[in-house]
């Protein structure tokens, strides 16, 4: 009945302005909650309490605890957004609350966090532990929340990152390093100054325990410092040259013989020598001016030349180039016999006198006493083959050997005698 004109109707004859089909006297036309429960109060436009959402939220205002929510805001299934919830009841709702599960109780700041969850200067530490609240952004904090800029582990008032003695004894005085006398090292040695005997070390140069470089010691004392000081033991009496050596020291030939008992201080390399550093053309025995390999009679300082090699020298020689003759011959004069007779008594004085040639007691003889013995060896075999002795007349230089003794008579009428030992003409004492 009084269905208006042109509607749909149902099979009951009424259309959809005419029913009321959850009853709760709102048509359908018109009814915004079609599907009320029965016996709930609805608007005016058919929905009841249970069935509004008047912040559009999607959570009915029934189940809504935040009625109120901004339009857009994501909410949770109580119908509040973030900037509605406070999960920690601390005052600050969660959409600014930095520190969203704060212990309940706990004082917090304007972002919503106690000093146990806050990190102002962003140290790693919380405010509450943190002994240092201001720690550079730069510099790494302790467990305490302090840098090195912050500390003063020794308290010494200088603060760790510039105390360069950060284990300084309390009470001590320090420097604006922060170091102790007993803790300064000046020349950076690895030695306090306190047990720096020398405390002004170059740099990169190693040290004993007395702070002291090679370049700051004499220990032999002679002037010249160990790092130039190629000889460092010197005795302390001994004069040194630059290079820290005395004469005792040194070998400036490198023959083995120190220079201070080295007679021949230029020998060459390689050359065999004796037990004064010489080798055997250096030495002159009888100082004559001849060397010892060029001298027939390396003991006799008058005589150096004997060209035949018999054992008589040259000026004494009448065959100089003759090894099997050396006197001149000379005429049988009444003379003769009396040079002879005193030849002969000449020959028995030394005879029975005692004249005794002494043999030295044999040596072990190296390479260089084989060189210089083999000239000796020479003249003493010439020596000992036995000449015929002429008469003694003449007015010129002679020579003749008797029983083993080579005589001598020069152009003045002095007799001399051959020492063997000496390797030299004796004037004979008559």
């Amino acid at each position: 009945l009084d269905t208006p004109s042109g509607e749909d109707v149902d099979e009951n004859g009424c259309s959809t302005s005419q029913l009321d089909t959850d009853m709760d006297g709102v048509n359908d036309a018109n009814d915004a909650c079609p599907d009320t429960p029965a016996g709930e109060n609805v608007d005016n436009v058919g929905c009841s309490s249970s069935q509004e959402d008047a912040d559009n939220d999607e959570v009915m205002d029934a189940f809504d605890a935040c009625p109120n929510t901004p339009l857009g805001a994501v909410v949770d299934a109580a119908g509040c957004a973030a900037s509605q919830l406070d999960s920690d009841g601390d005052t600050i709702t969660d959409d600014r609350d930095q520190c969203p599960t704060t212990t309940l109780g706990e004082p917090v700041n304007g972002v919503g966090c106690a000093a146990t969850e806050r990190d102002t200067d962003d140290d790693g530490v919380m405010d509450a532990s943190d002994i240092c609240d201001s720690t550079p952004f730069s510099e790494n904090a302790d467990a305490q929340g302090c840098s090195p800029s912050q500390k003063d582990s020794d308290g010494d008032g200088v603060n760790d990152d510039v105390d360069n003695c950060p284990g300084t004894e309390n009470g001590l005085n320090v420097d604006m390093l922060g170091c102790a006398t007993n803790q300064r090292d000046a020349d950076s040695d690895g030695i306090s100054d306190a047990d720096d005997t020398c405390p002004v070390t170059p740099a990169d140069e190693q040290v004993d325990a007395n702070g002291c470089s090679d370049s700051q010691k004499d220990e032999d004392l002679d002037d010249i410092m160990n790092n130039k000081d190629l000889c460092p033991d010197t005795p302390v009496t001994q004069t040194v040259d630059l290079d820290g050596c005395s004469e005792q020291q040194k070998d400036d030939d490198e023959d083995g013989i120190k220079n201070h008992v080295d007679e021949c201080p230029n020998t060459p390399e390689d050359e065999l020598i004796n037990a004064v550093g010489c080798a055997l053309f250096q030495l002159d025995s009888d100082q004559d001016g001849v060397n010892d390999a060029e001298d027939a009679f390396k003991f006799d300082a008058n005589e150096s030349v004997d060209t035949d090699n018999d054992g008589v020298a040259d000026r004494w020689d009448a065959y100089p180039e003759d090894p099997t003759r050396s006197q001149a011959e000379v005429e049988e004069s009444g003379n003769g016999l009396l040079y002879g007779v005193i030849v002969l008594l000449i020959v028995g004085l030394l005879g029975g006198g005692g004249y005794f040639y002494t043999r030295k007691p044999e040596m072990t003889v190296g390479p260089f006493d084989e060189a210089m013995n083999s000239m000796d060896a020479a003249t003493e075999q010439n020596m000992g083959d036995e000449k015929n002795l002429p008469s003694l007349e003449g007015t010129g230089p002679q020579q003749w050997e008797e029983n083993g003794v080579h005589w001598s008579r020069d152009a003045n009428g002095q007799l001399s005698y051959y020492d063997a030992t000496s390797q030299q003409w004796v004037p004979f004492q008559g």
